[in-house]
């Protein structure tokens, strides 16, 4: 990359940032979870993330998409919801020109960050959140195993105080 590309990576960077930032704080779980992707995305292409930032990010990334409530419908319907609607007027508006831009529902998330290898990048407390929620059937035993879980996950956030805006920042102080 030269100096213009790499700026304007990281200003996508920013940008996808606080939309996630926005999209969380409001509630919209499936654009928040789809401005984390476009935001670790872009860090990877610049090699803006260290190792463990890296998983970090991923592990971030994985545990938004599971955020998503599931619904009880088929995955095709989910594409014809009003909520899904309003999110792909949102991320036309918000996409840069030339984009590709498909209604981000759970399904679709869900198949983008196992595309990605995400769930591989993660941590190994998110990783198993992962497979209690989507692999595996256990519905006597589930929140036992999901509370060991969100307790190992809990214990990660705590001792990593490092934001994707204090990145951000780093870098272009760099």
């Amino acid at each position: 990359f030269d100096d213009q590309s790499t700026g304007s990576e990281k200003f996508r960077m920013l940008y996808f940032d606080r939309l996630a930032a926005i999209f969380w704080a409001s509630g919209n779980y499936h654009l928040h979870a789809y401005s984390l992707i476009e935001y670790y995305t872009l860090s990877c292409s610049i090699n803006a993330l260290s190792g463990a930032g890296k998983r970090r990010m991923a592990s971030a990334v994985v545990l938004a998409v599971l955020a998503i409530p599931a619904k009880e419908k088929s995955p095709a319907a989910d594409v014809f919801d009003q909520q899904n609607e309003n999110n792909l007027r949102v991320i036309e508006m918000l996409t840069f020109d030339g984009e590709i831009v498909e209604i981000p529902t759970r399904e679709r998330l869900l198949e983008t960050i196992r595309q990605r290898n995400l769930v591989v990048e993660a941590d190994d407390s998110v990783k198993r959140v992962y497979d209690l929620l989507e692999k595996t059937f256990m519905p006597l035993s589930l929140s036992k195993h999901l509370e060991e879980q969100f307790e190992q996950v809990r214990a990660l956030t705590t001792e990593s105080s490092e934001t994707s805006s204090e990145t951000i920042e780093r870098e272009e102080k760099k």
